[in-house]
């Protein structure tokens, strides 16, 4: 008799969740014609069958969202299973990421992407500590790259669900810099916002490709730039983009080309984190405003 309570409370809470999605994909859709002002836009910028054709692929894609989801979370998680989140092989998929720097701020410190030569993502520009004399800015050397918000259903900003896999995988060739891997999660409030997990690659220059693993539990937790002193577990479930960055002394052209990027399961890392000072730093959890893709 226990048991068949247990089952029935299991599939309302299920119902319960599925229900919340929809209205949460009713809301989003009444916002996809809002303006910022909360103005209704003329039916006149609204071609009737486009509006059919974008509701017809959103309804496909959030099911398929759903089948992924239940797919990782019943997935046999053996060590063999991985998910490639991107093989730069095309433009198409290097133009998924963008360049930033100190550049924006007023430096003079520069980079771009490109598709190079051998089919893979290439990453070249400039270092230049010189601080801009604004009266502000004391420190400059900044360059990075990221990728753009992932789209989820209905026109949403969406994150991964990373959790069947704890191990980034990442093939690529450096200069002999020292660059960081990032990941940002989706985060609520203006504090923890710049909230940025990070880890060191250091790449040995030369003609030979390299492939870093990196373990979730090992990535450090910074804010704008500087070390937390206390970090917390990787939410591996509601990441919002990753990247890299290249933040040195030493001023000069860099070079980095990255083949792939994947997520893997090993378990030799059962760690949820490899720190001391491991440790609640929010305290408070409000879930998220974005969609899982």
């Amino acid at each position: 008799m226990s048991r068949k309570i247990e089952l029935d409370f299991q599939v309302w809470m299920r119902l319960r969740t599925f229900f919340y999605k929809l209205l949460d994909l009713q809301i989003s859709w009444v916002h996809r014609f809002m303006k910022s002002e909360g103005m209704i836009e003329e039916s006149s910028t609204h071609v009737p069958g486009e509006e059919i054709e974008r509701l017809k692929f959103s309804v496909k894609q959030w099911l398929y969202e759903q089948k992924t989801h239940l797919s990782n979370e019943y997935r046999n998680q053996s060590h063999q299973e991985s998910l490639t989140l991107f093989k730069f092989d095309s433009a198409d998929v290097v133009r998924q990421w963008v360049s930033m720097g100190d550049g924006d701020m007023g430096g003079k410190s520069n980079s771009k992407l490109a598709l190079g030569a051998n089919k893979k993502l290439l990453w070249t520009g400039n270092v230049s500590t010189a601080v801009p004399r604004d009266g502000i800015t004391f420190q400059s050397g900044y360059v990075g790259i990221r990728s753009r918000l992932f789209m989820a259903s209905f026109y949403r900003d969406g994150v991964l669900d990373l959790k069947p896999w704890n191990v980034i995988e990442i093939r690529l060739r450096g200069d002999g810099r020292r660059y960081h891997f990032n990941l940002q999660i989706d985060e609520q409030f203006d504090a923890t916002y710049e909230d940025l997990y990070f880890h060191p690659i250091f790449t040995r220059g030369g003609p030979y490709w390299e492939v870093v693993q990196i373990p979730f539990s090992h990535l450090v937790l910074s804010n704008k730039g500087m070390i937390c002193r206390q970090t917390t577990a990787v939410d591996r479930s509601m990441v919002r983009n990753i990247g890299f960055s290249l933040v040195e002394h030493f001023e000069g052209p860099f070079r980095l080309e990255v083949d792939y990027i994947k997520f893997i399961t090993d378990d030799a890392h059962r760690q949820a984190c490899a720190y001391e000072f491991a440790g609640s730093t929010h305290g408070m959890d409000w879930g998220s405003k974005y969609g899982k893709v």
